[in-house]
């Protein structure tokens, strides 16, 4: 079932991508002067639904206001076509006003939209707006899979090396670093960098530049995990990378107080977190 819905909104999408490159063409002025009319051609469908039925073969002005809330692919699956003429309008008084699926209204080359707002997946609840609600759902969908590549990553437990004010150092990385560094980049369009990012993480820190540092600061957290883990760093430092486009990497590199009891940890270097910046 859900395989048929996908199939049915690409065709939808591509009819109506297509509508919209229609009536570019049809208002252009040599094919306004030759054709000044469209004329509505019946369904390629072995079972065409009844919506669209009264408007076989009639023919409208293309300035006329029917265009902007009518038009082939005001259906899912819709393969009804037009085509231009310049035969004269027909009788079109008493033709039905049809009424559109949500997500389906009004003539893509008038709205500039594919699926408006009002389509299932994207419709307003009584939190979000429809776009964000939309962009929260994709956003869940990369970070379960970005949180699947950190935690599969043959760089957990590694080490990776970095210059900081002008010493190498050797910094260790986790699988709650890595996690944390693809959680930081969610929201920005650039998937790429993320996927890029958890994949080849050590190179790219190899080359960022040091910028500088700041003492360890945990009043402003609430979870106890993260509260903890910065009562046992005494600095985090700084380094920036340039990926290119304006963009930039920061990368947050946090190093463990000396007098740590954990002698794994004390006065070494970790991976805590990166974020973008322009």
């Amino acid at each position: 079932m859900f395989d048929q819905f996908q199939r049915t909104e690409r065709n939808t999408a591509i009819a109506r991508a297509r509508t919209a490159v229609q009536f570019e063409r049809f208002n252009q002025p040599d094919e306004l002067r030759l054709f000044p009319n469209l004329r509505w051609l019946p369904s390629r469908s072995p079972e065409p639904r009844p919506s669209h039925m009264a408007f076989y073969n009639r023919v409208w002005p293309k300035d006329d206001p029917f265009w902007i809330t009518n038009c082939p692919g005001t259906e899912w699956n819709c393969k009804c076509d037009l085509e231009q003429t310049n035969d004269p309008p027909t009788d079109n008084a008493n033709t039905p006003t049809p009424s559109p699926p949500l997500g389906l209204e009004g003539n893509p080359y008038h709205t500039h939209q594919l699926f408006t707002d009002r389509v299932s997946y994207i419709r307003h609840n009584s939190r979000l707006h429809g776009a964000e609600k939309a962009e929260r759902m994709a956003q869940g969908v990369v970070r379960t899979a970005l949180q699947k590549t950190a935690k599969s990553s043959p760089l957990i437990n590694k080490t990776a090396h970095c210059t900081i004010d002008g010493q190498q150092v050797q910094v260790n990385i986790t699988a709650n670093g890595l996690k944390h560094c693809a959680n930081d980049l969610l929201g920005d369009k650039d998937f790429w960098i993320k996927n890029e990012l958890v994949r080849s993480i050590d190179t790219i820190l190899a080359q960022a530049t040091y910028v500088g540092r700041k003492k360890s600061d945990a009043t402003h957290n609430k979870r106890r995990e993260t509260i903890q883990l910065k009562e046992q760093t005494d600095y985090f430092y700084y380094l920036s990378f340039n990926i290119g486009g304006g963009l930039s990497l920061r990368f947050s590199i946090g190093h463990y107080r000396n007098n740590l009891p954990d002698k794994n940890k004390a006065n070494k270097f970790y991976l805590y977190a990166v974020t973008r910046y322009k």
